[in-house]
């Protein structure tokens, strides 16, 4: 007879005894009331009196029966361990009876586990319960065979929860394994260190939630990512799972520096939701393998979306959120990384091996070791990702580039990165039409090395003076610009290359001097320039805009502003302007070889107008001077150039 049969033979007992002894009164007023006597847990009666009903007013509260032979609790739907003979001593192994309460109970019944410490080789589930520990309750593996599991949940379980318990390893077993059980929750519960292979594995658990747990981290050597391979929180073909708010904390030195670590890894799932994670790790200073966070498919087997957000990760190995394999739409988004720490070739936030559509957006990444740069699309085994979107994100001090791209139809946009060990940006071999446009980059060795084709880029600049540098893929300069003194230099290139030569076709603003200067002689004087890099008007229409503006002393005295593209006068005013601004614009345009087309118009403050048109001959192959002059013959200082902004169109 199995424990619940006999829990409710006992209570038709003595309700038939009761209905009995009623039957056989002559008032029901005159039957006493029956007495249940009141005991607190540490003084309940040693059983042995079968039948003996009595009450517990703390711990455990509810109605107890004497089995002759143990105490069993009358309390519904939930099962108390300690009824069916667990000890929680810590001493004795109670899987037995932790067995026997998870095997009576009914489907939707719940598992109490009181405070303790309770030895376990192994337990299974296979229905719809939930297993929920209080005070503490812990179970610790107490398993000699390496690679076993001190708590399975297989098909039929689903919809099981675990919440409030504690799992302790012993360098031998996982903690928990989920196969073919959906909509799992994990919830609450405390796992400490030394568990092998995975602390937690899911396989096949669709829409399963772990949420706001806490591992201690350093687990041990397993099978999942390779020999030597361990990963906290590991998710097998399993869809549209949710791990939230979880706390990894790794508060042991790693001593062996060839294994590969990963927190939390999804493999084969679709959908998968990792948020609001905190990983923590012992920070090294030698060269670690491992991804705290990591989101894989599998070439040839494409899987599709994902979101990794507002995770924080500090003092990670290798690549810190990694996302691989022909996972398409992944978003990662709201993440910090610090202090992270991996070899040549690691980066905090990777999409590789056609992980198409990648978004990584509104990230903030601060500080690497070991060669890791911020943001890599890159292919790594595979073909590189296509289409993906880096924008919004915030890269400080990483070993080596603050954003690094590989592969077609990138864009990079509106990113902060500063002090990148060696490339703010980098377009990598093998790349085309990609976009990088309205980006903040300062420090570091260069700011943008452009090794692909087609790509554009636009209104890229810095809080202070920087240069820029093309290179091709051998490493050979293709532009270099160096602006001096206080110009803040904004630029946008597009560089296509040819099989036997680079051409250079320039589009949007290449050059903003906002440094003034006035006039300090009587004579015709150049108050400022650029110089047009050779072939910048490359084909027939190709042109440049170009504007400036003066402002003129108080006095009624002539001033002549005038801009030369090479040695022709392209915009031109002379007027008394009394206190006011001279602005001019003028369009030049390629018209054949060595011959261009120029069209200027100035204007005052005052209203005054006047057009210019030219025809210059520079030399296309060669650079060309575009000058901004002033001349106050009756007195120095009577015209003061403020701005000068040079657009490539077309």
């Amino acid at each position: 007879m199995n424990a619940k049969a006999l829990q409710l033979g006992l209570v038709v007992t003595l309700l038939t005894l009761a209905q009995s002894g009623a039957s056989q009164a002559p008032s029901l007023s005159h039957v006493p009331a029956p007495r249940i006597p009141s005991f607190t847990g540490n003084r309940l009666p040693a059983p042995g009196e079968a039948g003996t009903m009595s009450r517990l007013s703390d711990g455990i509260r509810g109605l107890w029966i004497d089995q002759g032979s143990q105490w069993f609790g009358v309390n519904g739907e939930r099962l108390n361990i300690r009824e069916f003979g667990a000890t929680g001593a810590g001493t004795v192994d109670d899987t037995l009876a932790i067995q026997t309460a998870i095997n009576a109970a009914r489907p939707g019944d719940a598992i109490i586990f009181p405070n303790g410490t309770y030895l376990v080789t192994g337990l299974t589930v296979n229905k719809r319960i939930t297993l929920m520990g209080w005070g503490g309750a812990t179970l610790k593996a107490n398993s000699s065979s390496r690679g076993s599991t001190l708590l399975a949940i297989n098909q039929g379980a689903d919809e099981t929860l675990l919440v409030g318990l504690r799992f302790a390893g012993n360098d031998l077993m996982r903690a928990i394994d989920v196969d073919s059980a959906q909509r799992i929750v994990i919830s609450s519960n405390r796992f400490d260190n030394h568990f092998w292979g995975q602390t937690l594995r899911l396989r096949s658990a669709h829409l399963s939630r772990i949420h706001d747990n806490f591992f201690e981290w350093e687990g041990k050597q397993g099978p999942d990512g390779g020999a030597d391979a361990n990963v906290i929180v590991s998710l097998w073909q399993s869809d549209r799972v949710e791990v939230h708010r979880n706390l990894l904390a790794g508060l042991n030195l790693i001593t062996d520096p060839t294994r590969a670590q990963r927190g939390i890894f999804s493999q084969l799932g679709n959908g998968v939701s990792v948020v609001g994670n905190v990983l923590k790790h012992q920070i090294a200073s030698t060269q670690q393998t491992g991804t705290p966070i990591a989101v894989w498919a599998a070439v040839g087997t494409p899987k599709f979306g994902g979101l990794i957000a507002n995770n924080h990760i500090d003092g990670g190995y290798g690549n810190q959120i990694y996302v691989k394999n022909q996972i398409y739409g992944v978003v990662i988004s709201g993440n910090i990384v610090t202090n992270a720490n991996g070899g040549g070739g690691s980066a905090a936030l990777v999409c590789a091996d056609q992980a198409d559509n990648c978004v990584v957006t509104n990230n903030a990444v601060y500080g690497s070791s070991n060669e890791g740069d911020g943001v890599n699309i890159r292919a790594q085994t595979g073909a590189a990702p296509a289409s993906c979107s880096v924008q919004g994100n915030t890269i400080q001090a990483t070993a080596r580039n603050g954003i690094s791209v590989e592969g077609v139809r990138h864009r990079v946009a509106n990113n902060i990165v500063r002090n990148s060990g060696l490339n703010q940006i980098i377009v990598q071999a093998k790349s085309d039409a990609v976009q990088i446009y309205d980006n903040i980059l300062e420090g570091g060795a260069t700011r943008i090395a452009d090794l692909g084709t087609n790509t554009t880029f636009r209104n890229n600049g810095g809080l202070t003076p920087f240069g820029f540098l093309l290179e091709n893929a051998a490493g050979s300069q293709l532009v270099r610009i160096d602006p001096t003194g206080a110009t803040t230099f904004q630029n946008t290139v597009f560089v296509r290359q040819g099989s036997s030569t680079q051409v250079n076709q320039l589009v949007g603003t290449a050059a903003v001097n906002l440094t003034p200067a006035s006039t300090t002689v009587t004579t015709r004087q150049t108050l400022a320039s650029y110089s047009l890099p050779a072939n910048s008007l490359s084909a027939p229409l190709k042109g440049l805009r170009i504007t400036a503006v003066a402002t003129t002393a108080a006095n009624s005295n002539s001033k002549s502003f005038g801009l030369a593209f090479g040695a022709t006068t392209c915009a031109t005013q002379t007027v008394p302007v009394n206190g006011g601004t001279m602005r001019l614009e003028a369009t030049v345009f390629k018209r054949g070889p060595d011959t261009q087309e120029c069209a200027g118009l100035s204007t005052t403050s005052t209203g005054v107008l006047n057009q210019t048109y030219a025809m210059p001959s520079e030399n296309d192959t060669g650079s060309t001077a575009i000058a901004v002059w002033g001349q106050t013959p009756s007195m120095t200082g009577d015209l003061t150039f403020r701005s000068l902004w040079i657009e490539f169109i077309n």
